[in-house]
């Protein structure tokens, strides 16, 4: 018997502040769906933004192609969450295809040290400042 994957959708979420590509989000405290950039590897991660998908709002910043920004404060997130792949931008190189992703003080990812919410398993290695695949991990992994 073929083994049968159950995809739960994904919640609507939506952007507590200027949310970049690339990047790791946290659920905002007191407010229901709502996400911001993760700014420490100590808060639980719930997914990463998309790079690729165009923003859901008007984003009147952006000048020409995929800006930086994905959502601006009170419009729709894409974003990648458990189980899926997506493309995280690096803050710190990856050297080791066995340790866990986690935020950096910009939502960019970096190698999770003990105690760290793991948010992604990268699927490559890669320099910081480059965008690499990853796996977007469960809910709750510690390092």
């Amino acid at each position: 018997m073929p083994v049968q994957t159950l995809l739960l959708p994904q919640p609507n979420l939506i952007a507590g502040g200027t949310i970049n590509r690339g990047r790791f989000i946290t659920a905002t405290a007191g407010t229901e769906q709502a996400v911001t950039q993760a700014a420490a590897a100590s808060v639980l991660l719930v997914g990463v933004t998309s790079r690729w998908q165009e923003p859901a709002g008007l984003n009147a910043g952006l000048t020409s192609g995929f800006g930086t920004v994905i959502a601006r404060s009170g419009e729709s997130v894409s974003y990648n969450g458990p189980g899926q792949i997506s493309e995280i931008m690096l803050g710190t190189a990856v050297t080791d295809l066995t340790v866990g992703l986690t935020a950096d003080a910009d939502g960019k990812g970096a190698p999770a040290s003990s105690g760290n919410y793991i948010g992604a398993w990268p699927l490559r290695l890669g320099s910081a400042g480059e965008y690499i695949p990853v796996f977007v991990a469960q809910y709750g992994i510690k390092a």
